[in-house]
């Protein structure tokens, strides 16, 4: 395809730049197959199949809408799959050290699992209770809780430059101090200050990276959470902003925004009540505000986040509830018959209703199959899915 003076300038550039500083796109384009699912079906489906990596990732909200609890849940995911192939394996961690023991291994043998940092800049995530409840494994990860901005940037420049980071969270980016606002009194104001801070931030971060070669298959996911504030005197459009600046809204490749909605309330045989009942949980919305590595810009869904365990309805901590989403794509791409309305049917497996349904399928053991169905036909029709189908 190239004429000879163009094969020519392009070795001259890789012996002086190196073997990475100008690649074919078609090289490039196996390293952005990655992701870690979030553990949401219907949002995996409209991002890809999961946050990607080496990319960066940002995730908004107001207040209680589960920020944290996800990226937990995505750390968790990460933690589930080794970083070579990204496959699932199973494993038990032996001790504190993180030394583990292999019960089921991955397809390429390898079973190291994703190496995951998490940034507590707030300091208020529960490593002891809450994180393992939602299934992540604080002896495998890596935590950094930095006195200042500047120490957190430096550390998370370090850990992403190495090479050796698979997930990289940041809780939260309104919560880095920058050093001249801690050394002078509250009253000075520094107009702009942390957003010139996040902005260096970002152009480090995508300088690491880059450094790490474009054909480099083990990138780290990097992800930003950040709060939602309110503009004062907006009367028009929307009035919510995220504090310090625009960078990392240009940064990020992903942008998902979170918002808390009504309880979720069940009685003693764990059926949905509107007022009465016991709090177990949230529906949360979702919305996908910006998405560069995948056509799902956008795109929205609600989904049920569980934060009550109790054996007597069978629910957990962390139990987010992906078989009616599931089902909604099943209905949309064909894979199982409706009629009437309300009546299902798959490969001679028959329900009135969609929990009837859906327990149906759990009953005959085709509810792995029905899911496999649905998550190949997303691919095939290039509905922005590209999650394991190991699940």
């Amino acid at each position: 395809v190239w004429s000879a003076s163009t094969r020519t300038l392009i070795q001259e550039i890789r012996k002086k730049f190196g073997d990475d500083a100008i690649v074919r796109g078609s090289e490039v384009a196996q390293t952005q197959r990655i992701r870690i699912p979030t553990g949401i079906f219907a949002l995996d489906a409209a991002v890809g199949g999961g946050i990607p990596k080496g990319r960066v990732t940002l995730v908004t909200g107001g207040f209680s809408a589960t920020k944290t609890s996800i990226c937990l849940k995505i750390a968790a995911e990460a933690q589930k799959r080794c970083r070579y192939c990204m496959g699932l394996f199973k494993y038990e961690v032996l001790n504190e050290e993180g030394d583990i023991k292999i019960i089921r291994p991955c397809k390429c043998g390898e079973s190291i699992p994703n190496m995951v940092i998490y940034a507590d800049v707030e300091g208020t995530v529960d490593f002891y209770d809450y994180a393992p409840k939602l299934g992540f494994d604080p002896r495998i990860a890596l935590v950094t809780q930095p006195d200042y901005a500047e120490q957190g940037i430096d550390v998370i420049d370090a850990l992403v430059r190495s090479g050796d980071a698979d997930l990289v969270i940041v809780d939260s980016i309104a919560a880095l101090v920058p050093t001249t606002e801690i050394e002078k009194s509250a009253e000075k104001w520094q107009q702009g200050l942390g957003a010139r801070l996040i902005n260096k931030f970002c152009r480090k971060l995508s300088s690491g990276l880059n450094s790490l070669g474009a054909r480099n298959m083990q990138k780290p996911a990097v992800v930003f959470i950040n709060q939602e504030r309110m503009m004062i005197g907006i009367m028009y459009g929307d009035p919510t902003v995220i504090p310090f600046g625009k960078g990392q809204e240009f940064t990020a490749s992903l942008w998902i925004v979170l918002k808390a909605g009504k309880p979720i309330r069940m009685d003693e045989r764990g059926r949905r009540l509107e007022q009465k009942g016991e709090v177990v949980g949230q529906t949360i919305s979702w919305k996908v505000k910006k998405n560069k590595v995948s056509p799902g810009q956008g795109k929205t869904g609600l989904f049920d986040f569980i934060t009550l365990t109790s054996k007597k309805l069978r629910i957990k901590t962390g139990d987010v509830d992906n078989r009616e989403q599931i089902l909604g794509y099943a209905k949309v791409l064909g894979v199982v018959e409706v009629s009437g309305g309300a009546h299902y049917s798959y490969q001679g497996t028959k329900g009135h209703g969609e929990r009837k349904f859906i327990y149906a399928l759990r009953k005959a053991r085709k509810w792995n199959q029905f899911k496999r169905d649905v998550t190949r036909l997303i691919q095939a029709q290039n509905l922005a899915y590209g999650g394991n189908e190991e699940e």
